[in-house]
C-alpha cells in the first residue's frame, strides 16, 4: 500500500543518509586526530630541543660566572669589571652553545644585544651599583639598580621596584634595606635585604649573563603564547568542520539542511550548498531556531513545537516521496524549496502536477481508498480537472455517491 510503502522507503533512506553523515563525521574526527598527534609531537620535540639548549647555556653561564670568580679572587679582575668579561669571554662562549645546537637565531641575537645601547647602559648600572653596595652606599646602589631594572632593554623579568627604606634599629644600627615592587601581574609584593647580602644580591640579579637570561625567558614565555594562540585558533577551525564546541549548533543546522535538500532522488532539485548565501543564512537561522526548540520567524509559538502545530521554514519544506507499488520505484516529486524565478516556479509547478497525477492513477489502480488519493491531490493542489480518469472513475463507483470534501 501507499503508506506502508512510503514509510519503508523513508526509513531505509533515512538510515543510508545517517549512515552517509556518520562516515563524514568519523573521517573529518580521524583528521582532527591526526593534525593534533602532529601538534603534539612538534611540541614535544620543541621542548626537548629548549631543554636540552637551556642547560647547555645555564652551564656556559655559571662556568663563565667561576672563571670570573677566580680571576677575582687571583686579582686578575676587579668585581665591577663583570660587564666586560662577559663581552669579552661570555658572549662568544653563548655564541658557540648556540651554534653547536642548531639555533643560529639566538646566536646572532646575544651578539645584537650585547652591543645594543640598553644592554650598555643596563651593564655600567650593575657596575655602579654593585661598586656602592660594596663601598657601604647602600642607598645609592638601590638607585641604581632601580634604574637598571627600569632599563628594559637590559632587564625583562617583569619586576618593577617602585621604592626602597632603610631598616634601622632603635640604637639607630643599619640592619637592611627594605624594597617595594610590583611583580609582572602588578601586584605589590615587598623584600627585606640584610645590609651585608645587598653586594651579593645584586651581583646575582644585575648581572648581564642574568639579564641576557631574562631576555631569553621572556621570549620563549611569548613565543609559547604565540604557538598556544596558533594551537587554539587550529583547534577552533577544525571543530568548526565537525560541528562541535561554540558551532555545534550550528554545524547541527548545515547538517540537518543538507540532508533535506542534497538534490532530491533524481539529483535536480536545489541544493543547500548551492543556494546564494544569503538564503543560506536565512535557513541556517531558522533552522537553530527549531533546534532550539523555539518558534521559527513567523509563528505565534503559543505552546507549540515544530512539527505538532507548529510551523517549519517554508523555504525547506520535507521532501514528499511516493512509491510505484506495481514496480517497487519511487516516484519523485518536486516541491520549490527557496526561491525561484517565476518562469521556473511555474515549471516547477506543472513537473509536481504531473508526478502528482501519475502517482495518484498508480494507487488507485493498486487499490489505495479514493478518499486518501484525494486528500493528497488537494493537498499537492492539484486542479481537479487535472485528476487521471482513474480516480474520477472511482470516485463515481463510490456507493455514497459522494466524497467527504470535494464539494461534488
Amino acid at each position: 500500500m501507499l503508506g506502508i510503502g512510503l514509510g519503508g522507503f523513508m526509513e531505509g533512506y533515512n538510515k543510508a543518509q545517517d549512515m552517509k553523515l556518520d562516515k563524514e563525521k568519523a573521517a573529518l574526527a580521524k583528521e582532527r586526530y591526526d593534525r593534533q598527534k602532529v601538534l603534539d609531537a612538534r611540541e614535544d620535540a620543541e621542548y626537548e630541543r629548549s631543554e636540552s639548549q637551556r642547560k647547555a647555556i645555564e652551564d656556559t653561564v655559571k662556568t663563565q660566572q667561576a672563571n670570573f670568580q677566580a680571576a677575582v679572587d687571583a686579582g686578575t679582575a676587579e668585581p665591577e669589571d663583570s660587564d666586560e668579561w662577559f663581552s669579552k669571554h661570555t658572549v662568544p662562549l653563548l655564541k658557540n652553545t648556540y651554534l653547536s645546537n642548531g639555533d643560529i637565531d639566538n646566536a646572532d641575537r646575544v651578539q645584537k644585544w650585547a652591543d645594543t645601547t640598553d644592554a650598555k647602559t643596563g651593564a655600567k648600572l650593575f657596575k655602579s651599583a654593585l661598586l656602592k653596595a660594596q663601598t657601604g652606599d647602600g642607598v645609592g646602589a638601590l638607585d641604581d639598580a632601580i634604574k637598571a631594572g627600569q632599563t628594559q632593554g637590559y632587564i625583562a623579568h617583569g619586576y618593577e621596584v617602585q621604592k626602597h627604606d632603610k631598616i634601622v634599629q632603635p640604637d639607630g644600627t643599619l640592619v637592611g634595606y627594605r624594597v617595594w615592587l610590583t611583580d609582572p601581574d602588578g601586584k605589590e609584593v615587598q623584600q627585606d635585604i640584610l645590609a651585608a647580602e645587598l653586594p651579593k644580591t645584586i651581583a646575582t640579579f644585575l648581572n648581564p649573563e642574568a639579564a641576557w637570561e631574562s631576555q631569553l625567558a621572556a621570549a620563549q614565555a611569548e613565543k609559547k603564547r604565540q604557538d598556544e594562540l596558533t594551537d587554539y585558533r587550529s583547534k577552533k577551525t577544525i571543530d568548526k568542520e565537525i560541528g562541535v564546541g561554540d558551532d555545534k549548533l550550528r554545524g547541527d543546522a548545515i547538517t540537518a539542511l543538507r540532508k533535506r535538500m542534497d538534490g532530491g532522488l533524481t539529483g535536480d532539485e536545489p541544493k543547500f550548498d548551492d543556494l546564494p548565501g544569503e538564503e543560506k543564512e536565512k535557513l541556517i537561522a531558522d533552522e537553530i531556531t527549531l533546534q532550539r526548540g523555539a518558534p521559527a520567524a513567523g509563528t505565534s509559538g503559543a505552546g507549540t513545537a515544530p512539527g505538532i502545530g507548529g510551523n517549519a521554514p517554508a523555504s525547506a519544506p520535507a521532501r514528499k516521496v511516493i512509491v510505484d507499488t506495481a514496480t517497487g520505484k519511487a516516484v519523485p516529486t518536486r516541491p520549490a524549496q527557496g526561491p525561484n524565478k517565476p518562469a521556473a516556479k511555474a515549471a516547477s509547478r506543472e513537473d509536481n502536477v504531473a508526478y502528482q497525477v501519475q502517482a495518484a492513477d498508480v494507487a488507485i489502480r493498486e487499490g489505495v481508498p479514493v478518499d486518501r488519493v484525494v486528500q493528497d491531490l488537494l493537498s499537492n493542489g492539484v486542479p481537479e480537472k487535472q485528476w487521471p480518469a482513474s480516480v474520477k472513475q472511482a470516485i463515481a463507483n463510490k456507493k455514497s455517491g459522494a466524497v467527504v470534501g470535494l464539494g461534488l
